[in-house]
Parts: structure tokens; C-alpha cells; sequence
């Protein structure tokens, strides 16, 4: 059996599903809605077994074959929900209790053939840029800072901000992305709140590439015409779209790239690249749960069917 941890409004999860149904192999999905609980664990020197009640049902961790993290987690019921005079800080160590148990699942199915990781799904921005420059990528010069005066510690003629995290937050039931904006200089205040500021490169094209398991499958987005979208694609002319085709990554690249994703222990990921003016590569970030339909479609990849036939595949 395939085990898949997604959210309900997912629809890659949706299409790769798809494709396992067409291959006629047994799947479960967990999405965080769903009604989940510890039936048992049994470790000793003769048997293990870890039993899961979901929606009703028993799984066994024995009979999963492969596992897929897409996005979410395991929201297991609370046992001590109905009961209000549980002091807090019971609650507090019984939560604790809870959590070893969940970390020790993700380490179980970890193990298992797998795409993905919810360990590692939150990956820090700016260790990436640390850690490809490390392995021999170029990456857009950067600076955190919350003063004016330093921000001629940057060597850049032209500079952007954008999100030191994820990028994302949430308004009441809305969830808010944020975009990448240049900097005019004199808008600066003296201080604020420590921000990103980093190289603008004058970009030919970008690419946006999806690796799975030490494949790469790329394509270039020619954004640099658009006025909308020159500084960040995701600023979509939904009007005009920007041109999207299949790209062949240079083979230093991909070895640069294979280093980064083994040190940060990633085995799937959505890569961005800017290629400038002078044909130089810089690294820009990783996503480990990033959208991929962006490079499925126009690079014709069908990569939902790759990511059913890597589950699928003993």
C-alpha cells in the first residue's frame, strides 16, 4: 500500500492520484481533516508493528510499501480533549508525549521508499544560499539588514527584497503571498524591520526545475519582456503569459545541484534559477514541497506520473 500525507486542496496530490488509479494500485491519503489515532506500537526482540486508526480503519506501517510527504502532518486526537480541569502543564508534557510518537512514525515511513520529508520541508532561505555557494553555484549578492546606512554593504548596482521565509501568511481564513519588489533607494527609511535586500539580476530568462530523486527536469520562463512579471514571474499576466519551454540543464549544474539537494538531504524539489545577461546560472532558493505543475506541463514531463511510478516502483 502507498501512503500519501496531503492536504485536501492539493491537486497535485489529486493528479498523481490519478495515475495510480490507472495503474490499479492501492493507496491511502491522509490529509489533516482526517480523524487519525494510535491504535498500538509494539517494538520487541521478535516483532514491531505500528497501528495507525484512520477515518475507522487500521493501518499497519508493515503493509505500507511506499510513502509520499506532500504537505501537512499527522493530527492525532487528543485523549484528554473533553476534560477542562487537566492542568496545564500536563497537557503541556502529555503533548510532548504525543509528538515522540509522531516523530517516531515520520522516522518509520522515512525509511521506507520515499518521496519527500516532513523534517525537512521548512528549509532556511538563507542557509541554501550559504550552502550553494558552497558547492561551487553563484548566488545574487545578500544582505539582511534594518538600517539605511548599511545598505551600501551590498556590491549591487540595482537591488530587490522579497520574504526571508515562505513568503506566506494568513488573514483571518485568506492566505497572503508575498512578491519580489525592487528597492528605490531614497524610499528607505533610517531603520526598519530587518529585510532582505539582495542583487537584482538583469535576468535572460529564469528557470524553474523540478528534481526528484537525482533527476532533473527543467524549464525556461521568458519573464524579462513583461513589465509585470520582469522582476517576479508569480506576478502573473494572466493576458499575456509569459513563455514557458522544456530546458537541458548544463551538466556542471546538475552537479552542483545534486551536492546541494544531498547536503540538505532533500530527494524532490522545486529549484529556482536566474540566468543573466552574461549566461551565468545563480541559485536562488529550493522549495522541498514546491509546485511542479509549472514544469509537468509546458516542459511536457508528465511528472505526476513519474512521482506514481517512483511510489509504485519496488
Amino acid at each position: 500500500m502507498i501512503l500519501i500525507l496531503s492536504t485536501q486542496d492539493d491537486l497535485a496530490t489529486n493528479r498523481v492520484i490519478d495515475w495510480l488509479q490507472f495503474y490499479n494500485k492501492p493507496f491511502i491519503r491522509i490529509n489533516p481533516e482526517d480523524s487519525i489515532s494510535i491504535k498500538s506500537i509494539t517494538i520487541s526482540n521478535t516483532d514491531f508493528e505500528y497501528i495507525l486508526g484512520v477515518n475507522g480503519k487500521e493501518i499497519k506501517t508493515s503493509e505500507i510499501t511506499s510513502y509520499w510527504y506532500r504537505r501537512g502532518e499527522f493530527n492525532f486526537e487528543a485523549s484528554l480533549k473533553n476534560n477542562n480541569h487537566v492542568d496545564l502543564y500536563l497537557n503541556r508534557y502529555l503533548g510532548q508525549e504525543m509528538k515522540s510518537t509522531k516523530d517516531f512514525l515520520y522516522l518509520i515511513l522515512n525509511n521506507k521508499k520515499s518521496i519527500g520529508n516532513i523534517q525537512h520541508n521548512d528549509t532556511n532561505k538563507l542557509y541554501n544560499l550559504l550552502t550553494a555557494k558552497q558547492c561551487g553555484l553563484k548566488i545574487p549578492e545578500t544582505l539582511i539588514s534594518s538600517s539605511k546606512s548599511q545598505y551600501s554593504n551590498i556590491n549591487a548596482k540595482k537591488t530587490i527584497t522579497k520574504a526571508i521565509s515562505n513568503g506566506f501568511f494568513n488573514i483571518d481564513k485568506y492566505a497572503v503571498g508575498t512578491l519580489t519588489k525592487t528597492i528605490d533607494k531614497e524610499e528607505i527609511q533610517d531603520s526598519f524591520f530587518p529585510s532582505l535586500i539582495q542583487e537584482h539580476i538583469e535576468k535572460k530568462y529564469e528557470l524553474r526545475i523540478f528534481y526528484i530523486k537525482e533527476q532533473f527536469y527543467s524549464t525556461a520562463i521568458f519573464s524579462q519582456q513583461n513589465k509585470k512579471t520582469k522582476v517576479d514571474f508569480r506576478n502573473y499576466d494572466t493576458n499575456k503569459p509569459n513563455r514557458v519551454v522544456p530546458f537541458k540543464l548544463p551538466k556542471k549544474i546538475q552537479k552542483k545541484l545534486k551536492k546541494l539537494m544531498s547536503i540538505l538531504d532533500l530527494n524532490s524539489g522545486s529549484i529556482d534559477i536566474m540566468v543573466s545577461k552574461n549566461d551565468d546560472y545563480y541559485f536562488l532558493e529550493v522549495n522541498p514541497i514546491g509546485q511542479f505543475r509549472q514544469v509537468s506541463y509546458p516542459g511536457n514531463y508528465y511528472l505526476e506520473q513519474i512521482i506514481a511510478k517512483e511510489l509504485i516502483d519496488e
